[in-house]
């Protein structure tokens, strides 16, 4: 019979070898995602961290912030089933180009459905591209149809996505970026996330201790 001491402390190392084995699939395939283009090199890097930055704001429970995490850095891994000629296009896409793009949330689902420790994670993978108005890819999805950490992904994915170079464009300004939000709010962005975000991103001070919020804050 194995000592109680020596059955506990295995079970912490197996509880640590799949964390690990966890982690290094995760950074395996986001590297795989950046590799295909240069200029999103470091984007799951970070809208994790500006997820992170408003989940922990919002009060998101310990489990919550980490599967927002995994979700984060994966969110675009569909990509990786987008052909080149169309992923790495400078110009203008075309009506037919954009509908590949916008299968990415579904191809990324696919890839994923067999890794049990994002499980939990696929409906925020594959609906992170939904906007608040109804208006978005690729089911339509509106408001309270949306869980919560898809739209702080899309708030994070935006935020990136606007304060980086871009083949198209350079990085906008912060006040043009301010601008961007307050605009949308409503239509692609929940408006409560969009005042919470915008405090955050305005005091430029984001929660220090993310791991475990102390408190719940009121995002209206």
């Amino acid at each position: 019979m194995i000592p109680r001491r020596i059955s506990d402390y295995r079970q912490r190392q197996l509880i640590l070898a799949n964390k690990n084995s966890n982690i290094a699939t995760i950074n395996t395939l986001a590297y795989a995602i950046e590799a295909r283009d240069p200029y999103t090199r470091g984007h799951s890097e970070r809208v994790t961290t500006y997820a992170v930055w408003l989940g922990a704001h919002l009060a998101l429970g310990k489990k919550k912030l980490q599967l927002l995490r995994h979700c984060c850095r994966l969110h675009d891994v569909g990509k990786i089933r987008v052909s080149d000629n169309i992923l790495l296009k400078p110009g203008k896409l075309t009506i037919e180009e954009r509908a590949q793009i916008e299968l990415h949330p579904l191809y990324g689902s696919e890839i994923l459905c067999d890794l049990k420790f994002i499980k939990q994670g696929i409906p925020i993978i594959l609906h992170h591209h939904e906007r608040f108005d109804g208006k978005g890819y690729p089911y339509g999805l509106k408001k309270d149809q949306i869980p919560l950490e898809v739209k702080i992904i899309t708030i994070a994915d935006a935020f990136d996505a606007m304060t980086t170079d871009r083949p198209y464009r350079k990085a906008l300004a912060m006040d043009e970026v301010i601008a961007e939000f307050h605009r949308c709010s409503g239509t692609q962005f929940d408006p409560h996330l969009v005042k919470a975000f915008l405090k955050i991103v305005e005091t430029g001070r984001p929660v220090k201790k993310i791991e475990i919020p102390h408190k719940r804050v009121k995002a209206a």
